[in-house]
């Protein structure tokens, strides 16, 4: 599962991926958003499988409505499936950097309480991934994975 977590990171704030969205979603036994999800709109799925993937839809209007879907968040807690090697009970914010970038906001206090223990590596591309550390600042228990500014198309590497 930890190669679909980085797959999903690399698609966040994507459209033009209706294939792999369909396939995916199909191996997990969960279904594609609602066709009826607006622009400007937002549809969660549950975290029965690991992570809670939030869906939008752009307004640009393609041949396949499925290609306008974009995932916008994913979101998870220390049993979920993760990206670049994640260790959630070992990391510490020096481990995350090497991993992830230096480039970071956070933490406020490390004594103090969970939104303190908050830090924010962003990363080439607008890409972001938020790791909540534990109390003494080893292991977290929340990952968001998200991307700044306008969706992209979809461009395979």
């Amino acid at each position: 599962m930890a190669g679909l977590a980085d797959a999903f990171f690399e698609r966040i704030n994507c459209y033009h991926m209706a294939d792999w969205l369909q396939e995916t979603m199909l191996k997990l036994g969960r279904p594609m958003p609602n066709p009826a999800l607006q622009p400007g709109a937002f549809s969660r799925s549950d975290r029965s499988w690991g992570l809670i993937l939030t869906f939008g839809r752009v307004g640009t209007s393609l041949d396949n409505w499925q290609d306008e879907i974009i995932l916008v968040s994913a979101e998870g807690d220390s049993t979920s499936p993760m990206p670049f090697g994640l260790d959630p009970i070992n990391e510490t914010p020096a481990s995350a950097t090497m991993k992830l970038s230096d480039n970071i906001a956070g933490p406020g206090d490390a004594r103090g309480d969970a939104d303190e223990r908050r830090i924010s590596f962003f990363m080439e591309g607008g890409r972001l991934i938020e790791l909540r550390f534990n109390e003494g600042m080893i292991g977290f228990d929340r990952i968001i994975m998200a991307r700044l500014g306008e969706p992209q198309e979809w461009q395979p590497a």
